[in-house]
């Protein structure tokens, strides 16, 4: 499992609107993983669904976030911005 800095963990958590954009399941299962540290089998208990689905739906919810942050990142001239002076 990847860990999540402070300032990633902290910018979600600040900024409740993009986790409202994911589904609701997603958005569950996200939180208890990846943000409140849950094990996936104590939050494949609490929400009462199989590991597996647990872990593809931290997944994509992962991906989403990424793809919003990608889209949030694009200046005008179609490149990051994030990214200084790199063509």
């Amino acid at each position: 499992m990847t860990t999540m800095t402070c300032s990633t963990r902290r910018r979600l958590l600040e900024s409740p609107r993009t986790l409202r954009r994911l589904p609701n399941a997603q958005r569950d299962a996200f939180i208890l993983v990846a943000l409140d540290r849950v094990s996936y089998a104590d939050a494949n208990f609490i929400l009462g669904v199989p590991q597996g689905t647990v872990r593809s739906r931290v997944s994509r919810a992962r991906a989403r976030l990424r793809g919003a942050a990608r889209l949030r990142t694009v200046g005008n001239s179609g490149e990051p911005t994030s990214v200084q002076g790199a063509k």
